[in-house]
């Protein structure tokens, strides 16, 4: 015959015991795991549809906050490895020429993508700092990207990529949209100058933006109102 206080003490150790179990499947942690995204996709609405003879369109891209030219009264801008105008490059830069827009410029960017009526072209960096010759200017080479799914809806161009085609290091893209004009200096339009950021995770919620702040007085068809980018 079980004795009335052994039992209780039976009792008082089970219950020790379920309150030790409980209490350790309370205290794990559970990490959530994000999966990387593989496609981005852009959407940039511009005040009036994109005419692409009469204008530049173009999205710059980083591993981390990279530079662009802001300036309002001295400005000229192109991209590693497209034709440029010697003088409106000397007369911006004081005569330092490539160099000084790789320097300061081009060497913080991963590449850039010129968006066009019906595809884009990728210029993949990384851009030397000290490149300063056409002959070196001129092997930063564009490759076309034909894209399914490019579109030019009335005022908004809009296309998926792919990640790994930016060939970026990190797990967050960094980007910018610019519009430009001509060879003459000046000739940039408009740009977000405060550069962008969304995280490369695959169905975060979407990064959309206004340019509201912009100072440049740009023509309707290259004046950039709005984006939205996002990660699948």
């Amino acid at each position: 015959m079980i004795h009335q206080f052994n039992v209780r003490k039976i009792i008082l150790l089970i219950l020790i015991i379920c309150m030790s179990v409980i209490s350790t499947g309370c205290a794990k942690t559970v990490t959530q795991k994000y999966a990387a995204g593989t496609e981005i996709t852009f959407a940039i609405t511009f005040k009036t549809a994109p005419s692409f003879t009469n204008y530049n369109y173009y999205l710059i891209f980083g591993d981390s906050r990279f530079n662009l030219n802001s300036n309002l009264s001295s400005n000229y801008f192109f991209i590693p490895g497209e034709t440029y105008n010697v003088t409106s490059l000397d007369t911006v830069t004081g005569g330092g020429g490539l160099e000084s827009v790789y320097n300061n410029y081009y060497s913080s960017w991963a590449g850039a993508i010129t968006l066009k009526s019906e595809d884009i072209t990728l210029t993949n960096g990384p851009f030397s700092n000290t490149t300063s010759t056409d002959t070196e200017h001129y092997n930063y080479t564009s490759s076309l990207v034909s894209i399914d799914n490019y579109k030019v809806n009335e005022a908004t161009i809009s296309f998926t990529i792919p990640v790994s085609d930016l060939k970026l290091s990190g797990n967050t893209l960094y980007y910018s949209f610019v519009t430009t004009k001509g060879d003459n200096v000046n000739n940039t339009q408009d740009l977000v100058s405060d550069i962008q950021s969304i995280d490369l995770i695959a169905n975060s919620p979407p990064k959309t933006g206004l340019n509201d702040t912009s100072l440049f007085s740009a023509d309707n068809s290259a004046k950039i109102v709005s984006w939205t980018v996002s990660v699948q």
